[in-house]
């Protein structure tokens, strides 16, 4: 009885919060995808932690890598080894190990596999997630990813785009 109070309490005090205040870095980013995305568009984040904040704050959009991992493996082996590769910042590949000859361009990989139009990139993370820093860079270094918002406040929210 008393789990099922403190339950209750908590659910209570969650949803007394507003949705932007819980993650407000988050509602700039969120509100830039939702206004400029189209119905099927997908939003690839690096990191699962990051799916309760973009939900929180209201994204309409799809996002890749947004469930577990365990569930993504069930679901497509290929996505999850890409996904895998590609969020450590190392080149696309759809194994767990592969040869040279295997590798493939993790922008086509986003584009034509995944099907993504954004990428959102939480920088505060980096202490958390020694493998973020990778990524980002990674991201940076092809200028086919379209940087088209960073958070003003922090600078630590920014968001890409595949053309």
């Amino acid at each position: 009885i008393i789990l099922a109070l403190i339950y209750i309490n908590i659910h209570k005090t969650i949803r007394s919060i507003p949705a932007p205040e819980l993650f407000p870095a988050y509602t700039e980013p969120v509100a830039y995808i939702n206004a400029n995305m189209e119905k099927s568009d997908r939003v690839f984040i690096q990191d699962f932690g990051m799916y309760a904040r973009l939900a929180y704050a209201g994204l309409s959009a799809r996002t890749i890598s947004g469930m577990d991992s365990a569930f993504t493996l069930a679901e497509d082996p290929k996505a999850y080894w890409y996904i895998g590769h590609i969020a450590k910042g190392e080149d696309a590949c759809s194994k767990k190990i592969c040869l040279p000859s295997e590798i493939e361009d993790t922008y086509t990989v986003f584009k034509t596999y995944l099907h993504a139009r954004y990428i959102l990139i939480d920088s505060s993370q980096e202490s958390e997630n020694p493998y973020l820093t990778l990524f980002n860079n990674h991201i940076r270094s092809d200028n086919r990813f379209l940087k088209i918002f960073t958070d003003e406040a922090s600078a630590k929210l920014t968001v890409y785009e595949l053309k």
